[in-house]
């Protein structure tokens, strides 16, 4: 089984209930725990007494092997946990032979296969945990035999199938997480006796029909990302200890549903918004306004906390059900600028999501701040805690297995990671998520999972500080013909983009220009040019505007620029320019045949200024 398993560190000379070092290492953090118990012991003869393995518990102890078969050779064996591995391979279905097995722990490895039918005979079984693998297919039909269960966790995997309906046979759950299920629409099952549930998460499972009524449920619920039917169109996201957010259909593709529009009328639009997230308001060097973000959490939480922001949290910090790390905050040792921003944090142990709503559409830059102020760096134990996270923005992985520690140099040190987000919907969504991996007991219990100090998302338009003072909102509108659908040229990431007409009224074209972009040393006089150019070819009349060859040689110096009035005789007529676009059109197909005689059936002959011998760069049929 040590060969299977990968572990390198079992001293087979000693007795395994000796408790010696091998075999038990005292006093070590939760999440890494490494030890092997005896039990059921019974006299062997005067001296001696005979003890059967009753407990082997191998967490975070970066085991890279598979599960053995052979564990139902240890027919007393009553606790097997090897949570926070990277064990691979399937479940072997002899795991089902060990009808002693109270507790099977096997969360965040990388597991995979379906579950086999076996498991379903271990009817003495009080703790399934699956969490956090790549297990597949259905849970099988055989489980309706647990109903011993007290604790079942099977999130995050790639289960297929409904939550099957003899859950509600389960009379001693206490705790039920079934997450991300890849099946049809389904509805919940009845649970009979919800009056003893403490935690209940069914996150992300395609629910359909009636919101259930939760309120004999004393502990933390979530139903975030399902599609029940919306009973009340006013209704909240948090309603009393249950999160509901983004749990009734339709849901749009930011993931913001009905019970957001209760907060999100959008009668404002915004074009930022900043959090300092875990902390409270404050306004750092450059001027930017970061809003407070100081709600205690929740392991089912939903808080709108901006006018146009909220969060949501999913997930109990594991073996620790009375920590509150939800924030966290220090108080000195702390050396960096904009210290305010860094000194707090948000935390969660599963999943953690910022929305912004009511947001002008458009492309947006989005800064997330980090600094890990929960590890230590003093050269002991303390000092190795690991935390690995994913990022997600608008349900993309931007960053996988991220680690704020390598990315910043050390403990207590910031980094800042930037990205692009196309907001088309008025929302933005940024997630981050644990998927098992680091350590969850370093320096202290329950220290994993996602941190972030401070989100700054700022639309790109807003940042390229246009000079809009240039023309007002009315001579905008008159120079669109009040945005004219005729004058609409397109759409782009900001909205509709629309051509207008330039107003001359002050005759100074150089107010075209930019200093702060060109820099003070710049040519006026190639200025001009480019800016006379660039309405020649902008013209309202189609017949005003050059050739391209023309506007090359116009930018080399070539040829002289015409003033902006010049006689339109001097320019090609729609008859020259018809002849010019039926001749390209048919030299694109290669129809050199046809070129001649549809050329002198063409009204008119080429005037010499669109003849395409005088272009600078001359197209030939082959």
């Amino acid at each position: 089984m040590a060969k299977t398993l990968g572990k390198n560190d079992w001293d087979f000379a000693v007795d395994p209930c000796s408790e010696s070092y091998s075999w038990v290492t005292p006093e070590t953090a939760p999440g890494n725990e490494n030890s092997v118990t005896c039990g059921n012991c019974f006299p062997n003869n005067v001296t001696n007494q005979i003890c059967h393995v009753i407990s082997i518990v191998l967490r975070g102890q970066n085991l890279q092997g598979t599960l053995p078969r052979d564990l139902f050779r240890l027919p007393y064996l009553q606790e097997f946990s090897l949570m926070g591995n990277r064990i691979t391979g399937p479940i072997p279905m002899e795991l089902g032979n060990i009808s002693t097995l109270q507790s099977l722990d096997l969360e965040f490895n990388q597991l995979f296969g379906s579950l086999p039918k076996e498991l379903g005979n271990l009817v003495q079984l009080q703790r399934l945990f699956l969490t956090s693998n790549n297990f597949t297919g259905e849970i099988p039909a055989t489980f309706a035999k647990l109903t011993a269960l007290r604790d079942f966790r099977i999130g995050d995997n790639q289960f297929s199938g409904t939550i099957p309906n003899f859950i509600q046979n389960w009379t001693n759950l206490t705790r039920l997480r079934i997450s991300d299920l890849n099946g049809p629409d389904s509805t919940f099952p009845q649970l009979i006796n919800v009056t003893m549930l403490k935690t209940l998460y069914l996150t992300g499972n395609f629910l359909s029909g009636s919101v259930p009524d939760w309120t004999p449920v004393s502990g933390a619920i979530d139903l975030s990302y399902n599609n029940f039917s919306i009973g009340n169109p006013d209704q909240e996201c948090q309603s009393g200890n249950v999160n509901l957010f983004a749990s009734s259909s339709p849901v749009n593709d930011s993931g913001t549903v009905s019970c957001l529009r209760r907060h999100a009328n959008c009668q404002t639009t915004y074009n930022s918004f900043h959090i300092n997230c875990g902390g409270q308001h404050v306004r750092i060097a450059n001027g930017d306004t970061y809003d407070a973000d100081t709600d205690s959490g929740g392991p089912a939480r939903f808080l709108v906390g901006g006018e146009n922001w909220a969060y949501s949290n999913t997930g109990h910090f594991m073996d620790n059900d009375r920590a509150n790390y939800y924030t966290w905050s220090i108080q000195s040792w702390l050396a960096t600028d904009n210290v305010e921003l860094y000194s707090n944090a948000r935390a969660s142990p599963n999943s953690l999501t910022y929305y912004g709503f009511c947001l002008a559409n458009g492309n947006y830059k989005v800064k997330l701040h980090f600094a890990e102020i929960m590890f230590h760096d003093d050269g002991t134990y303390n000092s190795l805690g690991k935390r690995i996270f994913d990022v997600y923005i608008q349900r993309k992985l931007v960053v996988k297995d991220f680690n704020i520690v390598e990315e910043a140099g050390g403990v207590g040190k910031i980094t800042i990671r930037e990205f692009m987000a196309v907001v088309n919907n008025s929302n933005l969504e940024i997630h981050l998520r644990w998927s098992g991996k680091g350590t969850t007991g370093i320096p202290f219990r329950s220290v994993y999972g996602p941190l972030i100090s401070a989100i700054s998302v700022e639309s790109e338009l807003k940042q390229l500080d246009l000079q809009t003072g240039f023309f007002s909102l009315r001579q905008i509108k008159a120079a669109t013909n009040n945005f004219d659908i005729t004058n609409k040229i397109g759409e782009g990431g900001f909205g509709p983009v629309y051509k207008a007409h330039l107003l001359k009224e002050k005759g100074n074209l150089m107010e075209l220009v930019d200093e702060r972009i060109l820099g003070s040393d710049f040519n006026g006089e190639e200025a001009m040019v480019m800016i006379k150019v660039a309405l020649l070819c902008t013209n309202a009349t189609a017949t005003l505007r050059p050739t391209m060859s023309s506007v090359v040689s116009m930018l080399e110096g070539s040829i002289a620029v015409p003033d902006l009035d010049a006689d339109s005789s001097e320019v090609l007529d729609e008859k020259n320019l018809e002849a010019i676009r039926l001749y390209h059109q048919l030299m694109k197909e290669n129809k050199e045949s046809e070129i001649q005689e549809q050329l002198a059936s063409a009204d008119g002959a080429w005037s010499a200024s669109s003849s395409p011998a005088a272009d600078l760069y001359p197209l030939h049929l082959d």
